[in-house]
């Protein structure tokens, strides 16, 4: 049901950012919008009290740093960056580089629309028609189109840790059949970087180019004069306005968090764009044009944009934290869809292990909003994104207490999927017993070996040397942590006997959570 939207104006204010990275006013004529209820009100809004705002959320939220830039109505009206991109207190500005992590699945999306437009793909032929790929469900084998890979509906869960466990994307796309579904195709939405990755290989494939990076540079970011903006993971870290990634756990202050080449680079086309505050402003131009350059070229058929943002999906963004302000989410092709405050809207958000980020479209508005963080899993760019829209759209209202509404939340801690712990008990077998190679046709062998401390086993994938030290939780099941600070998946490794009483097998109940059975590694050479 659509929501009737209170009238709302355009933004008298623009800022522009000077060295300081301090906003400077300056005068832009208001405009009128006319929504739904037909009342125009002109009114002015206060560009250094926004910028106050956000300073106060950042601060509040402990995010080192953050770019943001804003366009209504053709116009840029916020450039500015706030705290620092490192440990060394540099200051952000609005050309500070960092990762947009999952909002680069849109430059996906779209690069396969244009090749759409162009006549290479079509979006209900079946993907086994542009790759060789296989799903262990026959039927998505042989239905699955663009359609239901870019809106999550494959019935495929994540399987991220495939990223970290192969080197390239073709080595992950060749083992997708081995892969166990976990919903029918088309019941249910279920995020996917995976599915981007195939999409992104599929659209390269179509095209005049090598590689999706290839594609995309030349497509988007070249065609867009992103000039800041990059495909490669390395390449940022070279500029001299990089930057770095910080994470955050309980109460400590923020710490640099290490390198996430290994996880990133073979999904590339779910999430490795790296970008600034400025350049942003191209790619949001472009998309509330609805695919036509500043230029006046189209770069898609406007029917070809429009399959981007049509909802497909109900998305399983959660809605219960602001229900009074939110409608359901839902989710077309790289893109959430749904309505807040009354006026539509077209987001995605971006997180890595360092980073946070957002872009906010409001089309019936002409106002996009972009905010980039170096703080990983942070509420701040949503939040950042309310307070803006609320300045642009609803300046006559009272304000929404925003800031404390994402304190509130952000120390919700989700379920923990670990069973209860069973005290008292004991392995059936000494620990020499469980050692040895597992392996499984899509994740890989795992090493198991005894651990450097007392009663503890050590497991690590023999492919890009994921380890994980495994401390006995229960039974014959044991409880694997990353080791040092690397990323990784942590759960319960609960090891099976045969008939004979040997140990035969183990299931990773930390691979993936939508496996309730966990994921299950046979014992090699017994």
């Amino acid at each position: 049901m659509r929501v009737t939207a209170a009238a709302a104006a355009a933004a008298a204010f623009a800022l522009a950012t000077v060295a300081s990275s301090k906003p400077v006013l300056h005068n832009v004529a208001s405009h009128a919008l006319d929504v739904d209820t037909r009342i125009q009100v002109e009114p002015t809004v206060d560009g250094s009290n926004v910028a106050k705002t956000l300073e106060d959320l950042r601060k509040a939220l402990n995010v080192p740093g953050m770019g943001v830039s804003v366009v209504h109505k053709g116009n840029v009206i916020l450039q500015q960056g706030f705290g620092v991109r490192n440990e060394d207190g540099d200051p952000v500005t609005p050309d500070t580089r960092f990762r947009i992590a999952s909002m680069t699945k849109a430059f996906t999306s779209f690069g396969v629309a244009a090749m759409v437009t162009e006549g290479l793909l079509e979006w209900t032929q079946p993907v086994r028609k542009y790759r060789n790929v296989r799903f262990s469900d026959p039927v998505v084998t042989e239905q699955a189109t663009l359609l239901d890979i870019m809106s999550h509906r494959t019935g495929l869960p994540r399987h991220d840790i495939l990223a970290m466990t192969h080197n390239t994307g073709s080595d992950v796309l060749e083992v997708l059949e081995h892969l166990p579904l976990s919903r029918q195709f088309r019941e249910q939405f279920q995020y996917n970087n995976i599915m981007f990755l195939l999409a992104g290989t599929i659209a390269a494939n179509a095209s005049s180019h090598d590689s999706w990076e290839r594609l995309t540079q030349s497509l988007i970011l070249n065609r867009l004069n992103m000039t800041s903006s990059s495909t490669d993971y390395l390449l940022p870290t070279e500029a001299p306005d990089f930057a770095e990634g910080f994470v955050m756990e309980a109460d400590s202050p923020p710490k640099v968090v290490g390198s996430e080449q290994a996880f990133v680079t073979p999904s590339a086309p779910a999430g490795i764009i790296s970008s600034t505050a400025n350049d942003m402003v191209h790619w949001m131009k472009l998309m509330l044009a609805k695919g036509i350059a500043a230029d006046g070229t189209r770069l898609v058929k406007e029917k070809d944009f429009d399959m981007l943002v049509t909802p497909r999906t109900i998305s399983n963004v959660p809605r219960a934290w602001f229900p009074e302000h939110d409608t359901d989410v839902l989710y077309g092709l790289g893109w959430h869809l749904n309505h807040y405050r009354g006026h539509r809207q077209i987001w995605h958000g971006g997180n890595l292990g360092g980073y946070s980020s957002i872009i906010c479209l409001f089309p019936d508005a002409d106002l996009g909003i972009t905010v980039l963080t170096n703080l990983g899993f942070t509420h701040a760019p949503t939040a950042t994104c309310r307070i803006i829209a609320d300045a642009v759209l609803f300046p006559d209202r009272a304000p929404i207490p925003w800031i404390q509404k994402f304190i509130d939340i952000n120390g919700i801690e989700p379920p923990s999927c670990n069973p209860t712990r069973v005290l008292g008990t004991k392995p059936s077998k000494p620990l020499l017993a469980y050692t040895g190679s597992y392996v499984h046709p899509a994740y890989g062998t795992v090493k198991v070996s005894l651990g450097q401390e007392k009663d503890t086993l050590a497991c690590r994938f023999l492919v890009k040397g994921l380890s994980r030290t495994a401390t006995h939780w229960h039974y014959d099941a044991f409880m694997g942590v990353v080791d040092g600070d690397g990323m990784g998946p942590e759960g319960l490794l609960a090891f099976e006997l045969d008939v004979a009483g040997d140990v035969s097998a183990f299931r990773d109940m930390g691979l993936e959570e939508a496996i309730p059975d966990g994921i299950r590694f046979v014992k090699q050479n017994r």
